[in-house]
């Protein structure tokens, strides 16, 4: 019963972990499609719109499951880790219990690699993924402007019309 329990706790974490991780990469990939349209030189006003206010959505829908995601793994880990304590001789999912039983040298503690791993993964995903968000507020709100006809060219300079 308790392998079952445990087995099935860390299904769930490493579910959570797996999609962590996919969310950045899809939303990357509908990224770069719409923000061609968006800065295309050919792109209608409309079609500004449209592909900057579904970037907009996009991005946001892709911060919040990243996040989300991340604190279901997070909470998983976090019961995984206290399950061990309580019934088995060895903590496995607490990094720091792993780092003290790590054989040989640390490898990232000098250098100007050992600034960038300290930096947690989530955090920079998360900053790029709100750098979206807040490219795509400034593209709505310039396709709005250039649709209404407060500004007269697009975001390359030439004539819209």
């Amino acid at each position: 019963m308790r392998a079952a329990l445990l087995q099935a706790a860390e299904s769930r974490r490493s579910t959570a972990d797996v999609l962590t991780w996919q969310v950045p990469a899809l939303a990357f990939t509908a990224q770069s499609f719409l923000l061609t349209i968006a800065l295309g030189r050919e792109t209608s006003d409309v079609s500004r719109l449209v592909a900057a206010a579904v970037g907009l959505v996009v991005s946001y829908a892709a911060l919040h499951l990243l996040l989300r995601h991340s604190y279901n793994e997070r909470l998983s880990s976090l019961w995984l880790e206290h399950y061990e304590r309580v019934h088995a001789d060895r903590v496995l999912h607490n990094p720091a219990d792993l780092q003290a039983v790590a054989i040989g040298p640390k490898l990232w503690d000098s250098g100007p690699a050992s600034r960038l791993i300290r930096v947690k993964a989530i955090y920079v995903w998360a900053a790029t993924l709100a750098f979206l968000v807040a490219g795509n507020v400034a593209l709505t709100v310039y396709a709005i402007l250039e649709l209404s006809g407060i500004v007269d060219c697009n975001a390359f300079g030439t004539p819209s019309r």
